[in-house]
């Protein structure tokens, strides 16, 4: 092959993220593909690399090092892939190294050992069984539908989904269709996915949701299919696995997490996003690239169908129908209101009164009425925002919050232990409040064990289960679950076979004043993820002042409240109607950036402001600009990387805001 390797290592150093040169030595000539690993000595140091192309013109003028090792006759990444990583890298600011890390699973060598032993390949998922039987679409000739299930489910709703026919008929035909898809209620989500890939096969298929249970819903929606999962919880190996047997072309679907979004699928036809705007869609390491970001890049590349779909309506997803082409499927509001669960605000002035000096409780009669009723017919659900017993605190007398020795939050763990710093772990068994001298605490906020602990007293004799993310509770059958009060944090509700027979939501103005731009957004779209739940009986939601959230879920119209938002941040100049870029670091460093780039481009800047020990200042891009600020702004960075400046902490449309 041609003997010069171009090579982009893996290092967050932003002036050494270009394309270097490396000789191939004979023996490494057939291993060495582009998208391979490879370890090369740099600056006399070994270090990770990804081959990028094979050249016969070399870029360098001075002797080339050849190539330590290439520890994988297996490409790692295809063509498409590293296209995406490219485009992402540049998108969010950050090097190819920092987004590559996150586009596949480390290397088992023990596991390509196994794929190169003769003999049949074992399955990661078996798929058995036989294809469902498919209908005929009315008035779309030529296009079939999943029939509906003979096992007691409902039928698939797409035939009642405005614009649903048609969005099927142009995934089916390959089209590189665009849409924003809100879950209808009454249908579980993942039976509503699984109509899609249907129609998408025999073609690839990615779908990426929030969690590792969100895939495992997914996944056994679509059991009669061959697929494979890719998550944290298989282990290094058995994802390795998985992800082996993808770029390989043996499966065509891929169910995962955030970083599946990468799969090397072959004959790429549909990406489908589960709740694009759950912060889980978020990569917790720089540059903070999204779910979203990744599959729009995917879908403009390989030409393939993409949907944006859950129960509520991002700004995101809106400003994409609005101002993006994407095509906007949900069900009318005939089939709203016939499918849809009945959902009171027990903070209603006229309830309040009804219910006298009872009625400003945190469980309001309203609450405790409806969770009775539920109790007599099946298990009803308790969602709390906060996990904890009570984990933050305040002097009972001024109210003053609880702080430690170190300047962390106190919390609680239960009712008889001491409070406990939630930095440094230490115990406060001789708190004084700071303020008044007062040695007595109260709590600011109830999380879900003291809630548990409530609703016990409340309900003597009946069952009371506590669901936290990290610590669910066992599966129950539909006799264990009768007659069960079961209080969940956001995203550890269980999901039972038969549904519940009620639902509380507790503290809904706690979900709502998060300090941070996407709180209402997140609180409605649990609210509707814990409602969806619900098969019969009422769903009461607790809280103190109405908000345009709750009406939004009363009325079980996230669209309208999708569209209404997008005006405010319209006018307001907020993600996603503009790109803002914060900028955090020394005061000096943060106000030179901004006056440069400020002076050189159609920019608005915000500061620099204090931010702790350092200074913050934003960057508000106009869309149309984006094309001219990225590339300046990136230029910028690797100049100050290469004169040996103090890094800046840059990051695109910040949850902070």
């Amino acid at each position: 092959m041609l003997p010069i390797a171009r090579v982009r290592l893996d290092t967050p150093v932003r002036h050494l993220d270009r394309d270097f040169d490396y000789e191939v030595a004979q023996a490494d000539d057939r291993a060495a593909q582009p998208g391979s690993r490879v370890r090369v000595r740099f600056a006399g140091r070994l270090m990770d690399g990804v081959i990028l192309e094979r050249s016969a013109i070399r870029t360098h003028d001075g002797p080339l090092t050849q190539v330590h090792a290439v520890p994988s006759s297996i490409p790692t990444f295809t063509p498409a892939v590293i296209g995406a990583i490219h485009e992402t890298a540049a998108g969010f600011l950050g090097t190819f190294g920092d987004v590559a890390r996150s586009a596949a699973p480390p290397r088992q060598a023990r596991v390509e050992q196994d794929r190169r032993r003769p003999g049949p390949k074992t399955p990661v998922l078996p798929a058995p069984g036989l294809p469902d039987p498919v209908l005929p679409a009315p008035g779309l000739p030529g296009l079939v539908l999943p029939a509906p299930a003979t096992d007691g489910r409902a039928p698939e709703p797409w035939p009642h989904l405005t614009a649903g026919p048609a969005l099927l008929r142009r995934i089916a035909a390959g089209e590189a269709v665009s849409a924003a898809l809100t879950l209808p209620p009454g249908w579980p989500w993942a039976d509503v996915l699984a109509g899609l890939v249907r129609v998408a096969s025999p073609g690839g298929a990615v779908i990426v949701a929030p969690s590792a249970d969100d895939v495992d819903q997914c996944s056994d929606a679509l059991a009669d299919l061959d697929r494979v999962c890719l998550t944290q919880a298989l282990g290094p190996a058995a994802r390795y696995r998985a992800f082996l047997r993808c770029r390989d072309r043996e499966v065509s679907l891929v169910i995962g997490t955030r970083s599946a979004v990468f799969a090397p699928v072959g004959n790429l036809r549909l990406i489908v996003v589960v709740d694009d705007s759950d912060d889980l869609h978020t990569s917790p390491r720089a540059p903070y690239w999204t779910t979203l970001a990744v599959a729009r890049a995917r879908a403009r590349a390989s030409g393939c169908a993409l949907v944006l779909a859950s129960r509520a309506r991002s700004v995101t997803a809106q400003w994409c129908v609005e101002y993006e082409g994407f095509g906007s499927v949900a069900a009318p509001r005939s089939i709203v209101r016939q499918r849809a669960p009945r959902i009171v605000f027990a903070g209603d002035p006229e309830a309040v009164a009804r219910a006298g000096s009872a009625g400003r409780a945190r469980i309001p009669p309203l609450a405790i009425q409806a969770a009775r009723e539920g109790l007599s017919g099946g298990p009803v659900l308790v969602s709390v925002p906060r996990r904890g017993y009570r984990p933050h605190l305040a002097c009972e007398r001024c109210r003053a919050p609880a702080r430690c020795l170190c300047g962390g939050s106190l919390s609680a763990a239960d009712a008889t232990s001491p409070p406990t710093c939630r930095v440094c772990q230490r115990a406060a068994t001789h708190w004084r409040c700071a303020r008044c001298g007062h040695p007595r605490l109260r709590g600011l906020v109830i999380g879900a064990g003291r809630t548990a602990e409530e609703l016990a007293r409340a309900f003597p004799g009946q069952r009371v289960l506590l669901a936290e993310r990290g610590s669910p509770i066992p599966e129950l059958t539909a006799e264990q679950s009768t007659g069960c009060l079961i209080v969940a944090t956001p995203g550890a509700e269980p999901v039972l076979a038969g549904g519940y027979a009620g639902a509380l939501i507790l503290d809904a103005d706690i979900a709502l004043s998060l300090p941070l731009l996407e709180a209402p957004e997140s609180a409605l779209r649990r609210w509707l993820a814990v409602a969806a739940m619900v098969t019969s009986g009422t769903v009461v939601i607790a809280g103190r002042h109405p908000s345009p959230e709750i009406t939004a879920l009363i009325r079980w119209d996230p669209v309208t409240w999708a569209r209404n938002a997008l005006s405010e941040r319209i006018a307001a100049h907020l993600p996603p109607a503009s790109l803002t870029i914060g900028v955090r670091g020394a005061a000096a460093d943060v106000a030179d950036v901004l006056s440069e780039v400020g002076s050189a481009a159609p920019v608005r800047t915000h500061g620099p402001m204090p931010s702790g020990a350092q200074a913050l200042g934003y960057l508000v891009v106009d869309h149309r600009s984006r094309g001219l600020v990225l590339p300046m702004l990136r230029a910028l960075l690797i100049a100050r990387s290469a004169r040996g400046q103090q890094p800046l902490n840059v990051r695109v449309d910040p949850p902070w805001l």
